[in-house]
């Protein structure tokens, strides 16, 4: 049995929010430890300021590197997170065109030539036109292939 494009991608979309979600609290949870290792760092000091400058530099060292580790983890996470939002707006984009032909790309109607015998009678370019349907080029160099 044939399933159609958009139940596909629309299962597609379910599970890109699902793991859209899931990023985002990582993303809050590696800020929250970001914001503790920051101010647990100055705790630290103050609390080891009495046991000289050794421990107080082996501290800060530490805690130093756990911060750009934290950091290091979090711009992962936001990367991530943006393929992921990026995956999903072209997901929807492709189930908005399914269903009623709209389209986040250019629809061509820059290619318009209204002294061509053929193209504005075949709807070659503009709204809801084969180039409309079939563009997935945002850059002028690709639309121009």
């Amino acid at each position: 049995m044939l399933h159609h494009p958009s139940s596909e991608y629309q299962s597609q979309a379910e599970e890109l929010t699902a793991q859209i979600a899931s990023a985002r609290s990582a993303i809050n949870r590696l800020s929250v430890m970001r914001l503790l290792v920051f101010t647990s760092t100055f705790l630290l000091i103050y609390l080891l300021f009495n046991y000289g400058w050794v421990a107080i530099a082996i501290i800060s060292l530490l805690e130093i590197v756990a911060f750009l580790i934290l950091v290091k983890q979090h711009v992962a996470k936001q990367g991530s997170l943006l393929f992921l939002e990026t995956k999903l707006l072209l997901i929807k984009n492709e189930i908005s065109n399914l269903t009623n032909g709209e389209n986040i790309y250019p629809d061509g109607s820059e290619f318009e030539d209204n002294q061509h015998p053929y193209t504005a009678d075949l709807d070659i370019f503009g709204k809801h036109s084969l180039f409309a349907h079939i563009n997935r080029c945002h850059t002028a160099a690709g639309m121009r292939i």
